[in-house]
C-alpha cells in the first residue's frame, strides 16, 4: 500500500458540494513518478437539513385584529443533523383565521438557502387565540331629574343621585353599573338648574 499526503485544498466541510482532493503519493525504494501524477478522490459534502423546529408561543390578539396585524414570529430556531441550530425566516399563511374570538393553528413555510435541505418537509405552526369581543356600550338609560333644597351642598346633593344606572351594550346585554357623578357648574347657595355628568 502506498502513503498518500492528502492536501485539504479547497475542500470545505461547513459547505456542500462534490470537491477534488489531491494527495501526494509517497513511492518505495527506488520508485520514480516521473509525471508526478497525484492521487485524487472526491468527497461529496451533503447539506445539513432540518431536524426540528422550534415550537413558538401562543400568540394573543383582540377581536378582529386582522391577520397582517397578527404579531407572528419572523424567525424561528431550527435544529440541523449535526446539532447546530440557527434562526430561519418564516412565512405564514392565513388559512381560515378570520379573526373571530377562538384559536386558530396558523401554519407556514420556512425559507431555506441553497445551503439547506428538509428532506421530510417539517413546517412550522403556531397557535393564534383571539380574545373575546369587548361590547360597546350602545346607550344609558335616563336619570330622573333630582330636586334639593336651597343651600343644600355638593355632598348632599350627591348623597341624592343613584349610585348605579343601567348600561345597554350592541351585544343585547345590558347591566347596571357604578357611576361617580361631578359638575362643573353648580354653586353652592344659588338657585338653578345644573346638570351633573356620571362616569361608570
Amino acid at each position: 500500500a502506498l502513503v498518500i499526503q492528502w492536501r485539504q485544498g479547497e475542500y470545505n466541510a461547513q459547505k456542500a458540494g462534490v470537491y477534488e482532493v489531491y494527495g501526494t503519493v509517497s513511492l518505495p525504494g527506488d520508485a520514480v513518478n516521473p509525471n508526478d501524477i497525484e492521487a485524487l478522490i472526491y468527497i461529496k459534502v451533503g447539506k445539513r437539513y432540518i431536524q426540528s423546529i422550534q415550537q413558538p408561543d401562543t400568540v394573543r390578539v383582540p377581536y378582529q385584529t386582522m391577520f397582517d396585524e397578527v404579531p407572528l414570529p419572523l424567525q424561528l430556531v431550527v435544529t440541523f443533523n449535526d446539532g447546530t441550530s440557527a434562526d430561519l425566516p418564516v412565512e405564514w399563511f392565513a388559512g381560515s383565521y378570520d379573526g373571530r374570538q377562538g384559536q386558530y393553528i396558523i401554519n407556514g413555510t420556512l425559507i431555506l438557502n441553497e445551503d439547506l435541505e428538509n428532506p421530510v418537509n417539517l413546517a412550522p405552526s403556531i397557535v393564534v387565540e383571539v380574545q373575546e369581543r369587548i361590547p360597546d356600550i350602545e346607550s344609558i338609560e335616563a336619570v330622573d331629574d333630582v330636586e334639593v333644597s336651597f343651600g343644600s351642598s355638593l355632598t348632599d346633593i350627591l348623597a341624592k343621585l343613584p349610585t348605579k344606572v343601567k348600561v345597554h351594550y350592541d351585544t343585547g346585554f345590558e347591566e347596571e353599573l357604578s357611576v361617580d357623578w361631578e359638575s362643573e357648574t353648580f354653586i353652592v347657595n344659588e338657585a338653578g338648574r345644573y346638570n351633573f355628568t356620571g362616569t361608570v
